[in-house]
Formats: structure tokens, C-alpha cells, sequence
């Protein structure tokens, strides 16, 4: 029999006006990150409790680790992915408006960004290393009729996006444009 842990222990999902619209696992696997409302909770597996509590000034909609797990990257319904380092509780160190529309979702590849919006739009993300910890984008996909989605890595050089177009579209970096 499978040992189940209600999500509802961490003290989440007990507000029925807010529901939990995205969870990643952490790269070591001992935690996992959950936006709920305006905030972002990291949840330790083992004590059932939550280690630490991020806001954002929009519902935060999709979350996503970094593969050494420090920085999390938090996408809101507007439009600004913000940056967090886990070890600092408190405000994002960087937060950037990247689209028009509600960001769907946000993924680490490699030292990358990746985000895709309702605005038909997706984009990847470069730390700009003279701006510290700013992020810039270096590349625009932008072929979708309407929502994209989702965007996932399928290899260190290609790009999959699927939107609300019923289209599923793969990028090799070359074809997005700066």
C-alpha cells in the first residue's frame, strides 16, 4: 500500500478560495515548492512543515528549481517572473516583466529561463552576468494563434511549446528570434 501525505498537513489547501496551481519537486528531493494565491511555500518532506513562505504582487501561477536548487523561479497572473534564492527568506532578488498576459509556466534549462504566456508568446531567459543577478531574454517564440501552454527543453539545444491552438511547435535556438 502506498504511503500517502495529504497536502493539507503542510497547512495548504485548507482555504477553499485558494487552490494550489503548480508543485515542483526539489533537485535533491528532500522538499518541494508550491504556489498557492500570492505566495510560493517551500515544504520540507520530512518534518511536514514549511521551511519558507515567498509573495508575489500577482497569483502565482507556475514554479520551477534551479538544477543546484538555490535560485526558484516563480511565473505570476501578471506577467512578472520573479527570482528567489531559497536560502534567503524574503523579497525576489530580481523580477522581471516579461509578458503582456498571465505566464503559464516557468522552467530551469540548464542556466536558462524558459516561460510561455497567455499573450501567444514564449521566451528563454539568459542571467545577464554584468547585471548580477538580472535576467535578460535572448530569444522570443512567437509562431502560436493564441496561449501557449506549456515549454519544456527537449536537449540542450531545441525547445518544445504547446499552446491553446492545438499546436505543438519545437525550436531549435537559431529559428527564435532576439
Amino acid at each position: 500500500m502506498p504511503r500517502v501525505t495529504e497536502i493539507q498537513a503542510f497547512g495548504i489547501g485548507r482555504d477553499r478560495r485558494r487552490v494550489v496551481t503548480d508543485i515542483a519537486c526539489s533537485p535533491a528531493g528532500d522538499a518541494f515548492g508550491a504556489t498557492s494565491g500570492e505566495k510560493c511555500y517551500l515544504l520540507d518532506i520530512r518534518s511536514k512543515g514549511t521551511s519558507s513562505m515567498f509573495g508575489l504582487r500577482s497569483e502565482a501561477r507556475s514554479f520551477t528549481w534551479s538544477e543546484d536548487g538555490f535560485p526558484i523561479a516563480v511565473g505570476g497572473t501578471n506577467g512578472v517572473l520573479a527570482l528567489f534564492d531559497v536560502r534567503m527568506n524574503g523579497s525576489p532578488f530580481t523580477a522581471v516583466q516579461t509578458f503582456t498576459g498571465r505566464i503559464r509556466r516557468v522552467r530551469w534549462h540548464r542556466d536558462n529561463l524558459l516561460s510561455c504566456s497567455e499573450n501567444a508568446t514564449a521566451a528563454i531567459w539568459r542571467r545577464a552576468s554584468q547585471l548580477g543577478n538580472r535576467f535578460m531574454r535572448t530569444k522570443l517564440l512567437d509562431s502560436h494563434q493564441g496561449c501557449v501552454s506549456d515549454v519544456d527543453s527537449l536537449s540542450t539545444d531545441k525547445i518544445v511549446t504547446c499552446g491553446l491552438d492545438r499546436s505543438m511547435k519545437v525550436w531549435s535556438y537559431p529559428q527564435a528570434r532576439m
